[in-house]
């Protein structure tokens, strides 16, 4: 076995994806497909503003927030479900 295959085996689900925070908010969210809380982990993939954090709310629910409502900001996520 690789490591590719080792590390990669047990990913039911990659989702990536991006969030605009519009001006005055400070958070918003988006909609992805039901996955096991449990079972994923969901980690910020960039964006226009590093001061933002994203995390998986509930099953179908990321959230992106940030500190300040100077600007719109674009928020990257990925969620990686388990097995």
């Amino acid at each position: 076995m690789t490591l590719a295959t080792s590390l990669f085996s047990g990913v039911k689900l990659i989702t990536r994806g991006a969030i605009t925070i519009s001006n005055p908010d400070t958070s918003d969210t988006a909609t992805i497909s039901a996955v096991d809380t449990t079972k994923t982990r969901c980690a910020f993939n960039g964006g226009d503003n590093n001061d933002c954090k994203v995390a998986l709310t509930n099953s179908t629910t990321v959230t992106a927030s940030r500190s300040d409502n100077t600007a719109n900001s674009v928020v990257g996520y990925e969620i990686i479900e388990y097995y």
